[in-house]
């Protein structure tokens, strides 16, 4: 009888093996309750950790004069030694003890029904995660004894698995798994999960269709069910579709009606040595999509950002599709009322500077859907009046649906703000405004330029408003409001090869790009007044804020460019941010 008992007992410890062994295999998304709103995950952080020790770039952040005080301070020999005595217990490096700690990657979870939080962090083996969770255990007792404190950590059991507290949070293993919780009941969950498996995150259809978008191998993922989260209640601004703000409307207020469908959301992130490319995207659907925001997307989704210009020293450029007339004349239903309000007073200020052609109607009517902004570093070399403080210029590209109707009208308006200005501006002691007009084929320029007074012609140290020669052009139906006459001209000749894009169909709707490489060199133009603006500012000496600028300026010249994009696919938005880093062998 003894036998046949040792017999079934022997069968069952065989049968349970693969059963373990199974469960320390399933990804982590299938230790995770159903009830899951948030999954991130980093399925391979050693190669990150490698990415980042040895990066090319690492070099030139290590010559930085603060960083390297950094490593003479007590604080950090403190941390040294810490680090040293840990080493010690577990007989391995940091980086070697990090890297077994992580292998298999980390998770990251947030749940509905428990209103908690947990961390899983997958180990290289059973046996090295179980060696630094006891060392751990050991080093905390072990400080809190020499403090003469208690015994930081509780220990409990659930499921015949070990649990331990330390203050609020709440950790144990399971097999390879080291899960780290904030409320109890989702670590039971958790373990519950791993022992009998059952229905999980990774069972839900929504979550099993983000999965399958993944593109690659990203370096991070992340999933956010956005119906849990109106369910929620925590998103009542989003459910009521309004904004403030005409900016933020004009930025993005397309993609609310869009976030009040969308099942949910995903990001991908994606890190190697040359760039850093983050990925947002969700379903989508032009149904989903009232009119009120078709100044958005366009009425069936078709709206398109018109090609680029180009302008040399160019440090940013935007271009979106926009139907500005729309927005403006659906404000009441966009905004809320006292911005409604103001938007309306605003239509009747302009209506009169327009003689009395109706702004929103007649006047953002009459110009295409889609605008440019570009921005770009003025070139002060062998100019005089030379300003002490030197901004970029900047211009708005947009095209006119009846050119000869419409150019006249703000070529009048435009003179009509030349002679604000001066009437202004001469009651205050500031510079006039002269201007010059040229006109040849179906192009031309009303330029201005601010007038020296005596004494000034020849300055290194002029004021701010000999930054701006402000200007309009004209290039067929294209119309360009710069803020110098360079900037204008330099987009007159590239308006031309616009007209040959205009028929290219385009998934882009908005493009934003900044050249952190001309940035820097802007920065460093105005490197005198950004010390003093330190020292004024923050109290430093001008050692300190030297110090303070050329850590700014050091950080810039890693970067080479960061683009931003939303991308209108079928059935699916995605918003695309790509920053890249210089070429180590660039200047």
């Amino acid at each position: 009888m003894l036998r046949f008992h040792r017999f079934w007992a022997c069968a069952a410890v065989l049968l349970a093996l693969p059963l373990a062994a199974q469960a320390e295999d399933r990804p982590a998304a299938q230790l995770l309750p159903p009830t899951t709103v948030l999954y991130a995950e980093a399925p391979r952080p050693n190669e990150v950790l490698e990415l980042l020790l040895t990066h090319p770039l690492r070099s030139r952040f290590e010559q930085v004069e603060q960083y390297r005080e950094a490593l003479k301070s007590a604080k950090f020999a403190q941390f040294q030694a810490v680090v040293t005595i840990v080493e010690a217990q577990l007989g391995l490096t940091w980086r070697e003890a990090l890297e077994g700690l992580q292998a298999g990657g980390v998770f990251l979870a947030a749940d509905s029904e428990t209103e908690g939080v947990a961390l899983l962090v997958r180990a290289r083996d059973e046996a090295a995660l179980d060696k630094i969770r006891e060392t751990f255990i050991n080093l905390a007792r072990a400080d809190a004894r020499r403090k003469g404190k208690e015994d930081p950590i509780k220990t409990g059991e659930y499921r015949e698995q070990a649990a331990y507290q330390i203050d609020k949070g709440l950790f144990t293993t399971l097999g390879p798994w080291l899960v780290v919780v904030n409320k109890q009941e989702l670590g039971k969950r958790i373990i519950d999960c791993y022992l009998d498996g059952g229905d999980s995150l990774a069972d839900r259809p929504v979550f099993q269709s983000a999965r399958k978008e993944i593109a690659g191998q990203p370096t991070a993922w992340a999933w956010l069910d956005m119906q849990a989260v109106r369910d929620s209640g925590k998103a009542h601004r989003l459910e009521e579709g309004r904004t403030d703000n005409p900016v933020a409307e004009l930025i993005g207020g397309g993609l609310i009606d869009n976030l009040q469908q969308t099942p949910y959301l995903a990001a991908s992130v994606y890190l190697d040595a040359s760039q850093f490319r983050l990925s947002l995207s969700s379903p989508h659907n032009t149904q989903w999509v009232d009119e009120p925001r078709w100044h958005f997307f366009g009425k069936e989704g078709e709206g398109a950002a018109p090609p680029m210009l180009e302008a040399p020293r160019m440090l940013a450029s935007v271009s979106a599709y926009r139907d500005v007339s729309r927005m403006w004349l659906h404000a009441d239903d966009l905004f809320d009322a006292k911005t409604s309000e103001q938007i309306s007073k605003a239509n009747g200020v302009l209506t009169t500077l327009f003689s009395g052609r109706d702004f929103g109607e007649d006047v953002l009517s009459a110009v295409e859907p889609g605008f440019q902004v570009v921005v770009a570093r003025q070139d002060f070399e062998g100019r005089l009046p030379r300003p002490s403080i030197k901004l970029p210029a900047a211009a708005v590209v947009s095209r006119l649906k009846d050119p000869e109707r419409m150019q006249g009208e703000l070529r009048r308006m435009f003179l009509n703000f030349v002679g604000f200005v001066n009437f202004a501006g001469g009651t205050n002691g500031q510079p006039q405004l002269d201007f010059d007009i040229e006109k040849e084929g179906d192009t031309q320029i009303i330029s201005t330029r601010y007038l020296p007074d005596v004494g000034e012609k020849d300055s290194t140290d002029a004021r701010i408003n000999f930054n701006f020669s402000p200007s309009v052009a004209f290039v067929g139906d294209v119309v360009i409001v710069a803020s110098t006459e360079q900037l204008a001209r330099d987009l007159m000749k590239h308006a031309a090869g616009d007209k040959e894009q205009r028929g290219e169909q385009s998934q882009v709707n908005s493009a934003v790009t900044v050249d952190l490489s001309v940035l820097r060199d802007v920065l460093d133009d105005n490197r005198q007044h950004l010390i003093a603006q330190n020292m004024l500012k923050e109290g430093h000496t001008r050692e300190e804020a030297e110090q303070q600028v050329g850590i700014l300026l050091t950080v810039l010249d890693v970067f080479k460019q960061a683009k931003v994009q939303l991308l209108v696919e079928k059935e699916r938005l995605v918003v695309e941010t790509v920053v890249q880093l210089k070429p180590q062998d660039a200047p």
